[in-house]
């Protein structure tokens, strides 16, 4: 989906779609339990957050004193504003001037483009069109749609059918209230792409006429029409997706639950604290409780520490911490730490649970991961890795004790070996340090490096399998002598140079 409303928000503040309205609040759902509200949209011709235009502010004219020279000489970091104002005044000739220069960079912002054509239309679409050739077409054909989806569409039913399909895209973003009144103008053969391009923007402000019309031609609901729909009205939302809930499931492409929940989650979170009420526990419920937490999150990032520090179920307060803690990863490393300590003292096993489930003649086991929890500590382990490493280094107990060291140790000595042998050194717990320095060993060894690597081998535990034969075996491939060189000088015991010897000739008698 095209980042486009931002530039229209800005052209309409800029007065060039002064005839349409700024506002428009949602309906009341059939119960009355929806809510008037400004609906922050992409659409052209609303501004989120103003009053009706009997009502509006009047600002003053102000007038670019820019230049095409003055304009070409900017970044475009800098230019999109400036452009921007000095656009509502320019001339057809004016705007051809600058993209004539513009178009030549090899790297011009999508942005820009599109706010040139935005403009250029406006005055001449057909020269805008004659003037930047095919690969551009796409662009001001969508550009040509905001200001008249009639006339656009007229002209691209005589030509390439990839036009009018470039058409569909931008009247449904723009004028969809258009595209559903002229469906059946549309040629029979090209009604399948106007369908698809109705259901991808989030922008309609019918959203209940458009989803009938997908449903009515048998077209699978798309999440754009769906997010417009619970901006409207969530209640509606819901009661749509209740009826819906069918083998044929037409939400495939995209997670309902989740869509619907993170929506009204952000824009109507008081209708999801009071949908949440009347659900039953389970998945559901969880879906709906996170969602409300990351909006906390986001809004209000001390309730929500306050709110996890509350939380009694294990796995929920994991959860939580894990959100939390993503938001300070990159901004506060060592606050992201403290949050770390307290998931894990909250759900020691945060890493991997197991699920028992029962049947009557056999069982089952089942792992879950929390999410965001692996998120959360991998980002902190790149953050602080040594830190990182002392805290999970002991989570764990039984089985899944080394599941933090093996995947975290890795990648740290993958990114910095140095640093990770340095942190190996200074474990004191034997079984710790054995696991750890088998990761130094193995990408000394990867590295070639075979005598490092012998000398990190030689202090490992040998009981179950020899590291130090498993270094040799991997130099014998490169080197015949020398590894035999190394063993027999060795200080190892003679029966241990025994076995690692018996063992190289069979490898090599293989």
């Amino acid at each position: 989906m095209k980042p486009f409303h931002r530039l229209l928000i800005l052209i309409a503040a800029a007065g060039l779609f002064s005839g349409l309205a700024v506002s428009r609040s949602s309906p009341r759902g059939a119960d009355g339990r929806g809510s008037s509200r400004q609906n922050a949209s992409r659409s052209a011709g609303e501004i989120p957050g103003t009053a009706p235009v009997s009502a509006a502010r009047v600002f003053p004219p102000q007038h670019s004193a820019d230049t095409l020279e003055t304009l070409a000489a900017l970044d475009d970091r800098h230019l999109y504003s400036r452009l921007a104002l000095w656009l509502t005044e320019a001339s057809e000739a004016d705007i051809a001037a600058f993209w004539n220069g513009y178009s030549n960079k090899e790297d011009g912002s999508r942005l820009i483009q599109s706010l040139i054509f935005v403009n250029w239309t406006r005055l001449n679409p057909q020269a805008a069109i004659a003037a930047v050739g095919e690969k551009y077409w796409a662009d001001v054909w969508w550009a040509w749609t905001c200001h008249d989806p009639q006339a656009a569409f007229a002209a691209a039913t005589t030509g390439d059918p990839k036009v009018l399909r470039n058409v569909f895209d931008g009247i449904a973003q723009f004028h969809p209230e258009w595209l559903r009144e002229h469906f059946n103008e549309i040629p029979e053969k090209e009604r399948a792409h106007a369908l698809f391009a109705m259901g991808n923007w989030d922008s309609d402000k019918d959203p209940l006429r458009t989803l009938k019309l997908l449903e009515e031609n048998h077209v699978e609901v798309d999440a754009g029409i769906l997010k417009a729909l619970v901006r409207e009205d969530p209640w509606a939302a819901l009661d749509w997706a209740k009826q819906h809930k069918q083998e044929a499931d037409p939400f495939s492409l995209f997670n309902c639950v989740d869509l619907i929940t993170s929506t009204i989650a952000s824009e109507h979170p008081e209708v999801l604290e009071r949908l949440l009420e009347q659900t039953p526990s389970g998945d559901t419920k969880l879906k709906m409780e996170a969602a409300l937490f990351a909006n906390l999150v986001q809004s209000d990032p001390a309730a929500a520490l306050e709110q996890a520090k509350a939380t009694t179920i294990p796995r929920t307060a994991a959860e939580r911490y894990a959100a939390i803690g993503l938001t300070l990863v990159q901004t506060d490393p060592a606050q992201a730490l403290q949050i770390a300590k307290s998931l894990f003292a909250a759900c020691p096993d945060a890493f991997v649970i197991r699920a028992t489930i029962e049947y009557p003649a056999a069982k089952s086991e089942k792992q879950i991961t929390i999410p965001g929890v692996d998120d959360f500590m991998n980002k902190l382990m790149s953050r602080q890795p040594a830190n990182c490493m002392d805290l999970v280094v002991n989570i764990h107990e039984g089985e899944e004790a080394n599941y933090p060291l093996q995947n975290f140790a890795r990648d740290w000595a993958q990114e910095d070996l140095t640093a990770y042998a340095a942190w190996v050194n200074q474990q004191t717990d034997p079984a710790v340090r054995t696991e750890a320095a088998g990761f130094v060993m193995e990408k000394l060894s990867y590295k070639g490096h075979y005598e490092e690597a012998l000398d990190w081998a030689i202090t490992l535990d040998d009981s179950k399998q020899d590291p130090v034969q498993n270094v040799l075996k991997d130099w014998e491939r490169e080197d015949q002598a020398a590894p035999r060189e190394w063993l027999e000088s060795s200080n190892l015991p003679a029966d241990r140079k025994g076995k690692i010897r018996a063992l190289l000739d069979r490898e090599r008698d293989q």
